[in-house]
């Protein structure tokens, strides 16, 4: 018997820079596709809003990106798995501004569609624009924890994937770039 088998993994990368460009701190990180985010999923596959009931009957494409700053290390901690949002999701503060808020991913296949047992993938990239923190300019941020989402305001949609990592100190003149890699793998 031929038996064929799909297997899916993600990473995050994030990458602080400073206001020349040059690289001040990079993270990577291997994710957890959470409950919600598997069933997101097959509500993609089954088209969007197809028999799936509860908060994925309107399925929609992965889309924006949530940094976080109180996240649990290891992610692998018991009931990641059931995470729906972030632990502290960065949100507007109650300003008219959008520079915590969640940011819209640009997405981009980078490699081999679909050949037989090889691996296909994605790229998912967001950038949160410098003054990241504060308005004073003084002001430091310490991110510890990302998402990816399929909705714009904070709270919202579903959480398909967290990842959390050592902090990372964020000045209020560096912009921080999220990149997000899901590979899917053929074999038999």
């Amino acid at each position: 018997m031929n038996r064929s088998m799909l297997g899916i993994k993600g990473k995050f990368d994030i990458i602080v820079r400073n206001p020349d460009g040059s690289v001040a701190t990079r993270r990577e990180s291997h994710n957890i596709v959470t409950n919600s985010g598997v069933a997101a999923l097959f509500a993609l596959l089954a088209g969007g809003d197809a028999y799936v009931t509860g908060d994925y009957s309107t399925a929609t494409r992965l889309s924006h990106v949530a940094l976080g700053d109180g996240g649990t290390i290891p992610i692998d901690r018991a009931g990641a798995w059931s995470d729906t949002l972030l632990t502290r999701e960065l949100d507007t503060g109650g300003t008219s501004d959008n520079r915590y808020a969640r940011v819209a991913c640009a997405n981009a296949v980078l490699d081999n569609q679909g050949a037989h047992d090889e691996e296909s993938t994605i790229m998912f990239s967001a950038t949160f624009v410098a003054p990241f923190v504060g308005d004073t300019g003084s002001a430091t941020r310490y991110l510890n924890e990302v998402g990816l989402f399929n909705a714009a305001g904070t709270g919202a949609g579903t959480l398909y994937a967290v990842s959390t990592y050592t902090a990372i100190t964020v000045t209020h003149e560096q912009n921080v770039e999220v990149r997000y890699t899901l590979s899917v793998i053929q074999a038999t």
